[in-house]
């Protein structure tokens, strides 16, 4: 029985190891597809991105979380919207990802407790400064749905990020440091998408915003797994 344990985790860690190879080999062709601007290449890799990472979590998680996971799909979703340059599809993209954030922020909420909102608000506040400085730039460029959603991803992004830098900033361990660095991605990637599509339309922003949006996925799945691990242990600790 044991030895039967031990090879199905050997053929785990394999699998995991298969899917890490396809997902980052995936990511550098996407990425070099939205260099060169090509729709064909997005076409075929960004929908992979994603269920790439879903299987790693499924494979890697001891549990599984249902709010992680529609996060990832809804995702998922605006990725396959984004690769088209029609403004309607593009707005459809961004409220599909204003839905996401506020799963990962309920999810964020459920796996970290925080004793004191005090932190959150004052960790809030270089965000904020960040995000109104891209609102100001864009501002007379956005029709007014897309400057409302803008509005509330960059309320949701602040929330997140100052809930991620207050919990780094008292705890300080390896799962707030993944964290902390997922939302400084997934800010960045907000920011560069928003100064692509409504100031400044430069073709290496595209691909800029990719790779943060990359590294903040893989952060926050690496959080969500370190942050599920403790859970597990604690409930085991209190069986």
């Amino acid at each position: 029985m044991k030895n039967n344990l031990i090879l199905v985790e050997e053929n785990k860690t394999q699998i995991i190891k298969v899917l890490t190879f396809f997902f980052f080999f995936i990511a550098f062709v996407e990425v070099f597809s939205e260099f060169k601007e090509n729709v064909l290449l997005q076409t075929i890799t960004k929908p992979l991105l994603l269920p790439l990472l879903f299987f790693i979590y499924i494979f890697e998680a001891r549990r599984t979380s249902f709010l992680y996971i529609i996060a990832l799909f809804l995702n998922w979703l605006a990725n396959i919207f984004f690769i088209s340059k029609n403004i309607d599809f593009i707005l459809i993209a961004s409220f599909l990802f204003l839905l996401s954030r506020v799963l990962i922020i309920i999810k964020t909420c459920r796996d970290v407790k925080l004793t004191s909102c005090f932190p959150v608000i004052i960790a809030s506040i270089p965000f904020m400064f960040f995000f109104l400085y891209l609102i100001y730039l864009i501002f007379n460029n956005t029709t007014t749905i897309t400057f409302l959603i803008l509005i509330f991803q960059s309320l949701l992004m602040t929330i997140l990020g100052g809930y991620a830098l207050g919990n780094y900033v008292m705890k300080n361990n390896y799962s707030s440091k993944m964290l902390m660095l997922s939302s400084i991605c997934f800010g960045i990637n907000l920011f560069v998408l928003g100064v692509k599509f409504y100031y400044l339309d430069l073709t290496f922003l595209k691909p800029i915003s990719m790779v943060f949006f990359i590294g903040g996925h893989l952060a926050f799945l690496k959080f969500v797994l370190l942050s599920e691990n403790e859970q597990t242990h604690k409930d085991s600790f209190i069986l």
